[in-house]
């Protein structure tokens, strides 16, 4: 299993989310997990998935000032999915965005 992954290079207007083999459980439906699988029953699972940030659109600070503020440049992003489990298995295409974000934010008393 890979090691989960985190890379920022705000200069290079690029960010990368790497998760492989988280363990979680799969309800089959939103109203089942809600019950906690009352209803359906539930099975482990693992998800893995990759999201990337990229581009280099425009910079602008966004917030209150007071309570929130971020530098954020506008990006797109890519994502890739894929949920495994006992006798299944999907994988999603790759899609991408037409808005995404990268940056960094302050809040709270660390504004």
């Amino acid at each position: 299993m890979e090691a989960d992954v985190v890379e920022v290079e705000l200069e290079d207007r690029e960010a990368t989310l790497r998760v492989s083999g988280l363990s979680v459980t799969d309800y089959f439906t939103i109203a089942n997990a809600l019950t906690d699988g009352a209803q359906l029953g539930s099975v482990p699972a693992k998800v893995s998935f990759e999201v990337r940030w990229s581009g280099g659109g425009r910079r602008k600070t966004i917030g209150d000032g007071v309570h929130f503020e971020a530098e954020v440049i506008e990006d797109t992003a890519t994502i890739h999915w894929e949920g495994v489990e006992s006798g299944f298995r999907f994988q999603s295409r790759t899609s991408t965005s037409h808005f995404a974000e990268i940056g960094t934010e302050r809040n709270g008393i660390f504004l």
